[in-house]
């Protein structure tokens, strides 16, 4: 049990469409204070209350308006008056001296609450309810001569009523509700959990002793394929363009190289299972050649469509025991199906640390889902989520914005080094990792010949019929295929890994971070809260013409040095 001050029930507004290709404005009145403000502009049909109101013990309505979209200078016109928005402590006892009521009207669809002064007439609330009943909202009733009326709407007329006078005993009792505390039961949130699987609480996990760490940093390249964007359909193809040709191509050397020109290693993650299917020895090669320049590999877990039969214990000891021999191996958990089930296997294989993606971090527990620093999944495995930060709006008509720290996400590569500078402060944050995916490097083009497509849905069939199996054909209407690496996805990552090198946080050991007797000294320990940095946007810059939108860190991005 615990006592809470009445606000809004929900912050999100839904309401309903005005016609095609209409654009919305949302305005929300303070009832108690009679403060107006524009919350919202733009095509969807619903918002969100801003943090300002969302607390707020005072009754708030919202109305609507509409304007064609393709006539921007036209005038608004109303599609939804004023209407009230629920708040949690509205109870509407039947005999409560400050809920007004009026007979009930057939046909009525709203009805409308106003209330004024006797004297002058002027309107203190003016808002919609959906029965024929209200709470007054008593801020702005300053005399005691107060009238008010609940008209209803029929056939979409407003229809009069008439005024009845607000007691002294309802204006008291309205103003003592609105300094109540309402009483509101703890909630229990029963977590969705895999079948079969169970996890400790956090209150049942002890970690065992190990130094604790400061602020680090990291770069996870996760290592798998999309077989259908090579130019051919053959495993050769798919090797030459998204992993490496042996001649400086190919998406993971060009990324490998990219961090040794800012005198970088990264930690690369391989998708055994999918090189195991491919080419026995491809996966043994590109290990042995990362290695020897000074990188670190690890296991990724992919999507597993081309996985042997067998459990997920089976494949994962299967998998394990194809890495290279080695002291500590590291465990990156990727997109795709089970997740859940391959974080408990990997825990039951008693493994000191699991990176997991964002992707996959979405597809964990609720409450492993939003975490932005290391936890502990058991006592003896640490779960390692890649750094999230937010930006926060440039105008109060934007909107707050999650980003992960990735190759995908400019405002991430422009501001990357401020970013974790601020997030090394936190005591929370121990380990600081960026996510790399090699198929974002590829240049995708969409190309539209039936013939092209049928042909290389035919060979692979017949080559490669396990592939054909797995989905990785070609549509005969559209199919995207990849002409080599993006030059502005380059330039991006290298100013991404740039801006890291300038840096001064150390950068975490493999050894210190997948030993078992190290691992669990990067989970931050009894923190009562997840840390999160936020980074002031600026102001966009926007084509009329266009679809696209840029935006000043994407253009900061692409300034980078080749």
């Amino acid at each position: 049990m615990k006592t809470i001050r009445r606000r809004a029930a929900s912050p999100l507004l839904q309401w309903r469409s005005a016609g095609a290709n209409r654009q919305y404005r949302v305005g929300v009145r303070n009832e108690d204070t009679g403060d107006k403000q524009t919350i919202y502009e733009g095509f969807r049909q619903e918002c969100r209350l801003p943090p300002e109101l969302r607390l707020t013990p005072n009754q708030l309505s919202f109305r609507v308006e509409s304007r064609d979209a393709e006539t921007p200078d036209a005038p608004y016109v109303n599609v939804q008056p004023f209407t009230r928005i629920p708040r949690f402590g509205d109870d509407l006892a039947p005999h409560a001296p400050d809920v007004v009521r009026s007979p009930e009207v057939a046909g009525a669809t709203a009805y409308r609450l106003m209330v004024r002064e006797s004297l002058s007439e002027d309107i203190l609330v003016d808002m919609v309810v959906d029965e024929p009943w209200a709470l007054v909202p008593p801020g702005l009733i300053k005399s005691r001569e107060v009238e008010w009326t609940l008209r209803p709407r029929v056939a979409g007329t407003w229809r009069k009523a008439a005024w009845s006078p607000l007691s002294a005993e309802a204006i008291e009792a309205a103003r003592d509700r609105a300094l109540r505390m309402i009483v509101i039961e703890d909630e229990v949130r029963v977590r969705p959990e895999a079948e079969g699987v169970t996890w400790p609480t956090p209150k049942e996990i002890a970690l065992p002793a190990a130094p604790a760490r400061t602020a680090h940093l990291a770069v996870a390249v996760a290592v798998s394929a999309q077989p259908d964007l090579a130019p051919d359909p053959t495993v050769q193809s798919v090797v030459d363009t998204q992993w490496s040709d042996g001649q400086g191509g190919g998406a993971v050397e060009r990324i490998a190289r990219t961090l040794e020109l800012s005198n970088l290693r990264g930690w690369f993650f391989l998708d055994v299972e999918l090189g195991d299917a491919m080419s026995p020895d491809v996966i043994a090669d590109l290990a042995e050649r990362l290695v020897g320049r000074g990188h670190e590999v690890g296991l990724y877990i992919g999507l597993g469509l081309l996985a042997p039969k067998g459990s997920i214990d089976e494949r994962l000891q299967a998998m394990l025991a194809r890495m290279p021999t080695r002291a500590h191996v590291g465990v990156m958990l990727g997109a795709g199906p089970d997740r859940e089930s391959w974080l408990k296997a990997c825990v039951d294989a008693r493994l000191p640390a699991v990176v997991v993606s964002r992707e996959a971090q979405l597809a964990l527990p609720g409450w492993m889902r939003w975490r932005s620093s290391a936890f502990a999944a058991s006592p003896t495995t640490i779960v390692l989520p890649t750094a999230l930060f937010l930006s926060t709006p440039a105008h109060a008509r934007d909107r707050v914005t999650r980003h992960t720290f990735d190759n995908r996400d400019s405002m991430a590569a422009a501001n990357i080094a401020a970013v974790v500078d601020n997030m090394s402060r936190l005591e929370a944050t121990r380990l600081i990792i960026a996510e790399i995916d090699p198929l974002l490097m590829l240049d995708r083009r969409i190309a539209v010949d039936a013939d092209a497509a049928h042909a290389w849905n035919s060979t692979l069939k017949q080559l490669l019929p396990a592939w054909f199996a797995a989905g990785w054909k070609r549509s005969t209407k559209a199919y995207a295929m990849a002409r080599g690496l993006s030059e502005i996805r380059l330039d991006l990552l290298s100013g991404m890994m740039q801006n890291l090198s300038q840096v001064t946080l150390p950068w975490a050991r493999w050894s210190d971070v997948f030993d078992p007797d190290q691992a669990t000294g990067w989970a931050p320990g009894a923190v009562a809260y997840e840390p999160m940095i936020e980074k002031r946007r600026g102001p966009r810059r926007m084509r009329r013409s266009a679809v696209r939108r840029y935006d000043d860190a994407y253009r900061l991005s692409l300034r980078a040095d080749a």
